[in-house]
């Protein structure tokens, strides 16, 4: 099922399905901060923001203090832990336990490396219980890449997960090598869902840096532990 939109927001109804589990997947459009982390029920100073490099080390949360920490994941334990990652053609992707969750930025470097699998080791759940949700990002349609690239994707992850259908020069599909991951870890393919949504073609507005270049904006994929259950929250 895909992600339901309201204007210049979302939300996943797998998500939706955990209970203390918060989250928004917010357009450059988007409320400001202050409305956006009221909305969400974020306590003060409970945002940890991360410095993405586009890699694969994935964190604990921890009390924002300082500088954001250096990462492309992070993982939530606690009530009243939250946090986000911004993204523009990357794979945003949230793996949800019970009351544990993790978040992550996708992008080709870190796929590669396997971030998915990681956030699947740090979660330390039985991974046949996870739910995995891919937010909007490039898709295969439109992901042009260079030839070595692409075959180190296919060694990475085996076949099908780059497009050269009658002829054309490769185009990556980066949700299937993250999903190809995923399996491998040990989630059910049943619980792994996508958004059905590139953001380079898709007309939502969506920002991306492959159509954009250095003026696109940041969806911010935003997702926080709460201290009750109760309905979804509204954003």
């Amino acid at each position: 099922m895909s992600w339901r939109w309201e204007s210049d927001r979302a939300r996943s109804p797998e998500l939706d399905a955990h209970p203390r589990l918060a989250h928004a997947l917010l357009l450059p459009s988007a409320a400001a901060a202050g409305e956006r982390s009221a909305r969400l029920e974020i306590p003060p100073h409970g945002l940890l923001r991360l410095k993405q490099v586009h890699g694969a080390e994935i964190i604990s949360w921890r009390l924002p203090t300082g500088a954001p920490p250096t990462a492309d994941g992070i993982v939530l334990r606690r009530p009243g832990e939250w946090s986000e990652i911004r993204s523009a053609d990357c794979v945003p992707l949230v793996v949800a336990a019970a009351e544990t969750v993790a978040l992550v930025h996708g992008g080709w470097r870190g796929t590669l490396a396997g971030i998915a699998a990681r956030a699947i080791e740090r979660l330390d759940r039985d991974p046949a219980t996870l739910s995995a949700v891919l937010g909007p990002h490039i898709g295969v349609c439109c992901y042009l890449v260079g030839e070595e690239l692409a075959r180190r994707f296919e060694r990475r992850f085996g076949p099908g997960v780059v497009d050269r259908g009658g002829g054309r020069a490769p185009h990556l599909d980066l949700a299937r090598a993250v999903e190809r991951d995923l399996i491998r870890a040990g989630v059910r393919e049943s619980r792994i869902h996508h958004s059905g949504v590139c953001t380079c073609c898709d007309r939502r507005g969506l920002p991306s840096w492959r159509r954009e270049g250095e003026q696109a904006g940041r969806m911010r994929t935003v997702v926080g532990l709460r201290s009750r259950t109760g309905p979804a929250s509204h954003f």
